[in-house]
C-alpha cells in the first residue's frame, strides 16, 4: 500500500477528523438550533434521500428518489416539539393509517450541525398505536445536495462482499463521470474522492495482489471523528484481506500524524499568541 497514496487523497478526510478531535468546540444542539433545513446523510428508510424543514410556522417533510422526483408531507406546526436537546417530529398522514415520529439529537461545530436518530412508524387505526419498525436515520444542515447515485449505491450495504465480475471496472468508470470528481493516482490504485459527501473510493491497479478490488471511506455524522469503511472485490479473497488490512492501518497511522501535526500548529500558534 503506497503511503504517498493516502497521505494525497485522503487528506481531506483526515483533515476533517483530526479537526473534529482537536477541537473541543463542539456543542450540543438545542432549542432553536432545531429550525433549520435538514438533509438525510444516512437512512436506512427508502428512499434514501429525505430532507426536514422545521420552522416555528411548522414544516415539509421531503422524500426525493434517485430521479430527483419528490413526494412531499406537511408537518403541522403542532406536530413538532422541541425538548431542550431532543426534536420530536409526529407526522400523520390524512389518507392512510400510517404513522412516522421521529426522535432526533445532535451536535455542531460552528454553522455545522449533525442531528441523528429513530425514525418509529406506526399503524393508527384509531384504536391506539401499534409499533411495527423503528430505523436509524441522521441529518446536516443545509441545503441539500444531489449525491452521485454512484456513491450512494457503494456505500449500501455497509459490508464487506464480494462483487460479479466486471462490477470494479464499471465502478471506475462510473465514477469517472461524477461532477466535482478529484481523481489521485498511484503505482497500485487510483482513489477517487467527493468533498461534499466527505468519501473515497480506492479502486486497485492490474499488479496489486488484490486487483481487482475497491476500498470506501467515509465520515459518520453520528460520531465525530469516526468513519466509516466498505470494501467490495472480484478475486482472491485472502489477498484482499491482506491488502485491506493494511490499507486501513495506514489511514490510522496517517490519521495519527495529521492530528499531531494540527496540534503542533496549535501549540506554535498559542506560543506566538502568548508571546505577544
Amino acid at each position: 500500500m503506497c503511503k504517498t497514496m493516502i497521505r494525497l487523497i485522503s487528506i481531506s478526510i483526515l483533515l476533517i477528523i483530526a479537526s473534529r478531535e482537536s477541537f473541543s468546540n463542539s456543542r450540543t444542539v438545542v432549542g432553536n438550533e432545531f429550525y433549520d433545513t435538514w438533509a438525510t446523510t444516512s437512512s436506512v428508510v427508502n428512499p434514501k434521500r429525505q430532507v426536514i424543514e422545521i420552522s416555528l410556522d411548522g414544516g415539509r417533510w421531503i422524500k426525493r428518489d434517485n430521479q430527483g422526483i419528490e413526494e412531499v408531507f406537511i408537518i403541522n406546526r403542532n406536530d413538532i416539539s422541541i425538548d431542550d436537546d431532543i426534536l420530536k417530529v409526529d407526522y400523520k398522514d390524512p389518507k392512510k393509517e400510517f404513522r412516522l415520529k421521529l426522535i432526533l439529537g445532535g451536535w455542531a461545530i460552528g454553522k455545522n450541525k449533525n442531528i441523528f436518530g429513530t425514525v418509529y412508524m406506526y399503524q393508527d387505526r384509531g384504536n391506539g398505536l401499534s409499533l411495527f419498525n423503528g430505523l436509524p436515520i441522521s441529518f446536516k444542515n443545509g441545503t441539500p445536495k444531489v449525491i452521485p447515485k454512484t456513491f450512494l449505491s457503494f456505500f449500501s450495504p455497509s459490508k464487506t462482499q464480494r462483487v460479479n465480475s466486471g462490477f470494479i471496472s464499471k465502478l471506475e468508470e462510473d465514477l469517472a463521470k461524477v461532477n466535482g470528481i478529484s481523481i489521485t493516482d498511484s503505482s497500485d490504485a487510483k482513489e477517487y474522492y467527493l468533498k461534499e459527501l466527505e468519501a473515497a473510493i480506492s479502486i486497485t491497479k492490474q499488479g496489486n495482489p488484490a486487483h481487482p478490488s475497491a476500498i470506501g471511506i467515509r465520515l459518520l455524522t453520528s460520531s465525530p471523528g469516526s468513519i466509516s469503511t466498505i470494501a467490495k472485490f472480484e478475486g482472491d479473497e485472502a489477498a484482499f484481506k491482506k491488502y485491506y488490512k493494511a490499507y486501513l492501518d495506514n489511514f490510522d497511522k496517517q490519521k495519527i500524524e495529521a492530528l499531531r501535526e494540527i496540534r503542533e500548529v496549535l501549540e506554535e500558534r498559542d506560543t506566538e499568541n502568548d508571546d505577544h
